[in-house]
Order: C-alpha cells, then sequence, then structure tokens
C-alpha cells in the first residue's frame, strides 16, 4: 500500500464536517471490586475521547506527584440506550498495577520515594478533541452548549472524583518511607 492510500484510509471522510455536542456527560460509580465509567453524549460515532484516571502521591521531599493508573483514547460508539458513548468497567487491581507501573518508572528514572500511600480519592477526567486532528474532527467546527472554548482551541471536558482504596496488592508491593 502506498503513502497516498495509506493516508487516505487513516483520514476520516467527515473531519471537516460541523458537529454540535450539546451533551457530553460522565457518571462514574464504584461497586467493589470495579470502578464503573459510563459517558452520554451526541459527538459522532467513533470521536475518539481521551479517558485519565489518577490519584495523589506524596514524596518524601513533600511534593506531590501523580500515581496515573490510566491513559488512554476510546472510540464513541452508539449505547444500548440508542444514545451515543461509551461504558467502561476497571478492577480496582488492575487499574493501581497500572499505577505501580507508572510510579516504578518515575521512581526509577527520579530516584523518587514515597513518604505514605497514595491518595484514596481517585480523579477521573475525559477531553475531546484534545488537539484540532487527532479525535477525527477538526475542532474548528465544533460548538454547542457543552463545548468549551478558548483563545486556542474549543473541546470538551468533564471530570469527576471518587474514593477509591487503595488495592492490597499494590499496597504490599510500595516501598513507604517510614
Amino acid at each position: 500500500m502506498g503513502n497516498k492510500q495509506a493516508r487516505a484510509l487513516s483520514r476520516p471522510k467527515d473531519r471537516a464536517v460541523q458537529a454540535v455536542c450539546d451533551r457530553f456527560e460522565l457518571s462514574v460509580s464504584y461497586a467493589p471490586p470495579s470502578l464503573r465509567l459510563v459517558l452520554r453524549t451526541d459527538l459522532p460515532a467513533r470521536t475518539r475521547v481521551e479517558l485519565e484516571i489518577t490519584r495523589l502521591f506524596l514524596e518524601q521531599g513533600g511534593q506531590h506527584w501523580y500515581w496515573t493508573m490510566l491513559e488512554l483514547a476510546v472510540p464513541v460508539a452508539p449505547l444500548d440506550d440508542g444514545t451515543m458513548g461509551l461504558t467502561l468497567e476497571y478492577s480496582v487491581d488492575e487499574l493501581d498495577a497500572k499505577g505501580l507501573a507508572s510510579y516504578r518508572s518515575l521512581k526509577r528514572s527520579m530516584g523518587l520515594r514515597m513518604a505514605a500511600a497514595p491518595s484514596v480519592e481517585t480523579r477521573i477526567a475525559l477531553n475531546a478533541p484534545a488537539t484540532e486532528h487527532q479525535f477525527g474532527l477538526c475542532n474548528r467546527g465544533l460548538s454547542g452548549l457543552a463545548v468549551r472554548i478558548d483563545p486556542s482551541r474549543h473541546y470538551l471536558e468533564q471530570e469527576a472524583t471518587i474514593a477509591l482504596p487503595l488495592s492490597a496488592a499494590a499496597m504490599a508491593k510500595l516501598d513507604i518511607a517510614s
């Protein structure tokens, strides 16, 4: 396959189409052992939404750092009730294992050491589109009640916080300074 054909296949055909978004609603619930996220929106199908789940931890030097549990881009799809959106479910063990991997990376590269266990308060953030063409829609063609307008871009954003206990498996693997 040539470069021209590959580029044509990777670019959405409707990228210049005006998209109106009046609804971008996030609901988060925790029923042990799983965290459930539901986004309901009126964005077109296959629009990619960026998801980030983090909690804070305190370093020995007194500085706060993010314990990144999940970062990914997910396409919007039709839900069972006929609306557009996405439904995701993750176990706390799975999220904390990914957070532990990000902490170990920081520890290895910067020599960080935790002073206390990561916070129970967990932040969930959804964004779309984060950059001009990254999510399949030109953000200059995005309008509606849910759209936030900055001088540099138009975007959608929802945040939620929920108390998630640290998994026992992750707690056992942490080297918390005394």
